[in-house]
């Protein structure tokens, strides 16, 4: 008998491979995705890709520019559904609910309007708008960061500063000791996902985007 549930667990695992480990996933150990060769350090972050429509949207004022085109985009698709609408003139019961009647109704699609440029090289008054995310996935991925000897309370407290310019932050978060936190850390994590970037407190791309590195 122990022969044979050895036997059963041997097929069990040639047949639906790896199974997940305590603390960590399967493709953190089986995987064929080896850091990036250099000097840099690199850290596997966590990130969410979301496949939807991305537009340009202008921000200017000039919209007499010929650069600048009117456009729009279906943010709901035309539907139909069923609803009560209206009573039933033969209807003979008492009660108003038994009169009404079911009728498809057809809704319109809902269009985003806005104005977009014909040549984002010669104008860079605009902002990328995400519209229509059809499905979000995440991955572990690896990220460029700073080395562990680039991260001191300097840093810290320019972080601190920044993220309180952009109101990820209040004035009452602001604080003396200048050392890494929660709070920061979670007002790190709401800046990346604002701006689509891997949940990497310490990712180059992030500190970048927040101008604490030049």
């Amino acid at each position: 008998m122990r022969f044979f549930l050895l036997i059963i667990f041997v097929i069990l695992q040639i047949s639906c491979g790896p199974m997940i480990t305590q603390g960590g996933y399967v493709d953190d150990v089986y995987e064929s995705d080896p850091m990036p060769p250099g000097p840099e350090c690199y850290v596997k972050c966590l990130t969410s890709i979301s496949y939807g429509n991305d537009i340009i949207e202008y921000t200017g004022n000039d919209f007499d520019d010929t650069n600048v085109t009117k456009a729009r985009i279906i943010v709901k698709e035309a539907d139909s559904k069923w609803v009560k609408k209206k009573d039933d003139k033969d209807c003979l019961s008492a009660n108003p609910e038994d009169c009404m009647v079911w009728c498809l109704v057809k809704e319109k699609p809902d269009y985003y309007k806005y104005y977009t440029l014909k040549d984002t090289s010669v104008n860079k008054e605009f902002k990328i708008i995400k519209l229509n995310p059809k499905k979000s996935v995440s991955k572990r991925t690896w990220v460029e960061v700073l080395c562990d000897t680039e991260i001191d309370s300097k840093l810290y407290h320019e972080m601190l500063e920044a993220l309180i310019d952009l109101t990820y932050l209040t004035e009452v978060d602001r604080q003396e000791d200048s050392e890494f936190n929660y709070r920061i850390e979670n007002a790190m994590s709401l800046f990346q996902t604002d701006n689509y970037l891997p949940e990497c407190p310490f990712s180059i791309e992030s500190l970048s985007l927040l101008k604490v590195l030049d």
